[in-house]
């Protein structure tokens, strides 16, 4: 499981791809994205179990750093310190009670 990941900040970097790359380039040259790990692949997805390093990345953050066309990427990444966004609000989940209290942070 990778759930220990959870809140913690990646700078990625493609570095290519296994895929046809006829007319295109595969990465976006020196482009780095920083992206923040949300939650984790479902263990029992094939591409997600053992010692599987896997990002799934917004759109956003994959046309950052690589060409739409080149599908899976290959990529470097390394741990960086998160630089937290203003004005982050606690949403409490339906359901908490007295005893038991569920919260989502909300941007």
């Amino acid at each position: 499981t990778h759930a220990p990941d959870c809140g913690r900040c990646y700078e990625v970097r493609c570095t290519g791809t296994d895929t046809n790359t006829d007319g295109y380039v595969p990465c976006v040259a020196s482009a780095t994205v920083t992206v923040a790990v949300t939650d984790e692949c479902p263990a029992t997805s094939g591409h997600c179990g053992g010692k599987v390093n896997h990002f799934d990345l917004s759109t956003m953050a994959f046309k950052t750093i690589a060409n739409v066309k080149a599908g899976v990427i290959h990529m470097e990444y390394r741990q960086v310190s998160c630089k937290p966004g203003g004005n982050l609000k606690l949403a409490i989940k339906s359901g908490s009670t007295q005893w038991w209290l569920e919260v989502a942070p909300k941007d």
